[in-house]
């Protein structure tokens, strides 16, 4: 059987946009995803030593330069677990302006942060721009970064699967499990996806810094709301935001607390933030609306895709096979 690498995906009940707004599914999903998307993030810093510039910028690298593993079902199952990373021969370079151009980041900013870490051996440069290299890629703080990324995965899909967000099993049966944990596989699938999300983003906010900040708003603002609450925040959320405070958001994505009060002047700027005396809510124009249930509804697409690639790869039978609560304990 062939193993399609980007499945269709049918619909689910209650995920398209009625006429009111988004649906229940997509919002939740959307919340869920921003949690997600920062965890990430902070798993990406903490393995490299980076902050969150140098952490996106690699990531954006990592993810061009196996994307023909990516891209082809035999490979990613062939390269699936910790102990087999892709060989160099199926590495393909990327070119910084290719890097800056998917981040929407300045060219001179890019380059610069490239240039270090090719001085610090993260990453070489190689015919046609740079490359992570295998070593890099088996090197204990990687493997530890992707263990991390691959639990935090699960315990999202347990998410998803709680709030019916999945679509129902493709009739073609998926390909056997892997032999071993297919943490490649999910730390590939990851990669496309926070990086597909964020772009969907920078539509809103034109910025892939300022997207990350408004994220940092919404965890925060929604952290203490019951899933219940949350169309009623989406609708007011200056009524029913937790606001917070300039300083711990700064410290929650490691910026500077100047840089940090940059971005979000920005935000506020854009009609994307209010400030109040007890901190930042994240809020959206009245006019702005459809576009963000657009982004919304979008995700949730995305995140039935990325499941449904990794069902057919054989990836998600382990989960599925997990006590009803293990995978959220593990994570």
């Amino acid at each position: 059987m062939s193993v399609s690498a980007e499945p269709s995906i049918p619909a689910v009940a209650g995920s398209g946009i009625e006429a009111s707004g988004v649906s229940d599914i997509a919002l939740s999903v959307g919340c869920a995803s921003a949690r997600l998307i920062l965890d990430m993030e902070e798993i990406d810093r903490e393995d490299r030593s980076m902050d969150l510039v140098g952490s996106l910028i690699f990531t954006a690298i990592v993810a061009a330069n196996v994307s023909l593993v990516s891209r082809d079902p035999a490979l990613q199952r062939a390269y699936s677990a910790l102990a087999e990373p892709a060989p160099e021969s199926l590495l393909r370079p990327v070119s910084i302006s290719a890097v800056a151009h998917s981040l929407r980041m300045p060219f001179e900013t890019v380059r610069r942060r490239v240039r270090g870490m090719v001085r610090d051996g993260l990453i070489a440069d190689a015919p046609g721009g740079v490359m992570v290299s295998e070593a890099v890629m088996a090197a204990g703080d990687f493997l530890k970064g992707m263990v991390k990324r691959h639990d935090r995965l699960a315990h999202f899909y347990r998410e998803m699967k709680e709030i019916g967000a999945l679509t129902p099993t493709d009739p073609d049966a998926p390909a056997p499990p892997p032999e071993a944990a297919p943490i490649r596989i999910s730390n590939r699938a990851m990669w496309q996806y926070l990086l597909r999300t964020v772009d969907d983003l920078m539509n809103l906010t034109g910025d892939v810094l300022k997207s990350l900040l408004f994220l940092g708003i919404v965890r925060a603002n929604i952290a203490d709301l019951p899933v219940s609450s949350l169309g009623a925040w989406r609708r007011s959320p200056l009524e029913h935001a937790q606001p917070v405070r300039t300083f711990p958001l700064a410290v929650g994505l490691d910026l500077s607390p100047e840089s940090c009060r940059r971005y979000a002047i920005a935000l506020e700027a854009a009609g994307l933030c209010r400030r109040t005396r007890a901190g930042l809510v994240a809020c959206v124009p009245p006019a702005q609306l459809p576009s963000v249930d657009r982004i919304l509804a979008t995700n949730l697409v995305n995140v039935q895709r990325l499941f449904a690639t990794l069902r057919q790869l054989g990836a998600l039978e382990a989960w599925d096979m997990a006590p009803p609560r293990a995978i959220l304990a593990s994570a």
